[in-house]
């Protein structure tokens, strides 16, 4: 029987080699069977051993003066113990080792008490071993693939004597060893591939700055320089149509440079982005003059104790009340706003609710909207581990609620 495994394991190796990549997709007709027969290598030929080392076993113990029934039972045992871990290798690599190492020591322990030709019982154990070691390799740390080596060295070269010491070696070594290169070489294609993903997100980011560099900062650009430049190449305008035009002036400078902190966070990811200032619970009052010009009356409340917020959360803030400003001049134009920024214990809650537009004369035009605003404040609340809430309220109105939990630095 060694004999005959012998010259068939190049085959098998193959075969049950490729049976631990990743299952192919399935193709229809002959094809698709070959490839499931490739995916279920293992299970099969698990079978096929198991009936052959059955075949051996059963005929080496029927000259015993054991009972039929203890013959089969007893052949049925050793036949699964050492086929069955070509079938759990992939999915329980040690414990079908364990099963293996058992089966193996209990072949070689009958073949000396019923004087049998060594390798009788336990041929299968020379197929089967070192592709279990192999997915031990390919799957488990250097220290536990170490103590399976060691153990399986040690059961061979003691239990079968016969074996050439250096061929045992050699087979459980490189067996051992080529799985754990295997899977050093699997890990370094994750971190090539993990690599090439994010210098794609850097070059995608790349070109989303361009994009918005071209769509925006040439426009706005132009609304900057008309409106600054209004005063002097329109005559005769009113004071209260120069200081509209110098309103608008600053909105777009203000655009402007929001877009270019965006667009240096697009480009590079490092933190010198980062370092640019960022606005915070300071800038709300100059935030609410500008929202006033548009005809909205807005009252904001910040609290002393809010005050001393981290960065973090004060530009958090910041950018939750800026949003829902913007959605009231948007929707609701001219419509009162009252807005509360206050912290309560390890929280700060914050609230921006305005009542419903008045009736103007003539047509006031609304913009529509996306409702990214909204999902993009939400998120930001929500890395926070807080959380958002807007809705409409009775009366026609709209309100934004979030509450920021607030972990004080360790000092």
């Amino acid at each position: 029987m060694s004999r005959t495994l012998a010259r068939g394991m190049p085959a098998v190796v193959r075969v049950l080699l490729s049976a631990d990549q990743p299952p192919a997709a399935r193709r229809p007709g002959l094809r698709g069977a070959c490839a499931w027969a490739v995916v279920h290598a293992n299970e099969l030929c698990a079978v096929a051993l198991t009936i052959t080392a059955y075949t051996y076993a059963r005929d080496a113990l029927s000259f015993t003066l054991f009972p039929a029934s203890l013959v089969f039972v007893t052949s049925v045992a050793l036949a699964a113990g050492q086929a069955a871990p070509l079938a759990l290798r992939r999915s329980y690599p040690l414990g079908a080792w364990t099963v293996l190492i058992v089966a193996f020591l209990a072949c070689c322990l009958l073949e000396q008490v019923l004087e049998l030709a060594p390798g009788r019982l336990s041929a299968t154990a020379n197929l089967v071993g070192p592709l279990v070691l192999y997915r031990v390799g390919l799957t488990r740390p250097l220290g536990p693939v170490l103590a399976v080596t060691g153990v399986t060295m040690t059961a061979f070269l003691a239990l079968r004597t016969e074996l050439n010491p250096a061929g045992v070696v050699l087979l459980i070594g490189v067996s051992a060893l080529l799985g754990g290169l295997m899977a050093a070489r699997g890990r370094t294609e994750s971190d090539l591939a993990q690599h090439r993903r994010a210098h794609a997100l850097l070059s995608e980011r790349a070109r989303i700055a361009r994009e918005l560099h071209d769509v925006v900062a040439h426009h706005m650009s132009i609304v900057a320089v008309q409106a600054e430049t209004a005063p002097y190449r329109i005559d005769g305008l009113a004071p209260r149509v120069a200081a509209e035009f110098e309103s608008l002036a600053k909105g777009a400078r203000m655009c402007l440079s929001e877009m270019r902190r965006l667009l240096g966070a697009l480009r590079d990811e490092n933190t010198a982005a980062e370092l640019t200032p960022q606005p915070g619970l300071a800038e709300l009052g100059e935030l609410a003059v500008s929202v006033r010009r548009t005809g909205s009356p807005v009252e904001v409340d910040i609290d002393d104790s809010a005050g001393a917020l981290p960065p973090v959360h004060s530009l958090v803030v910041y950018r939750i009340v800026q949003e829902a400003w913007s959605n009231v001049v948007r929707h609701a134009p001219g419509a009162p706003v009252r807005t509360r920024v206050e912290r309560r214990g390890g929280e700060v809650y914050v609230e921006v609710a305005n009542g419903p537009p008045p009736r103007l004369p003539g047509r006031v035009p609304r913009l529509d909207g996306s409702a990214l605003g909204l999902r993009g404040i939400r998120e930001r609340a929500q890395l926070l581990g807080g959380t958002l809430h807007a809705g409409p309220v009775d009366g026609g109105g709209f309100v934004v609620k979030a509450t920021l939990p607030v972990r004080e630095a360790a000092g």
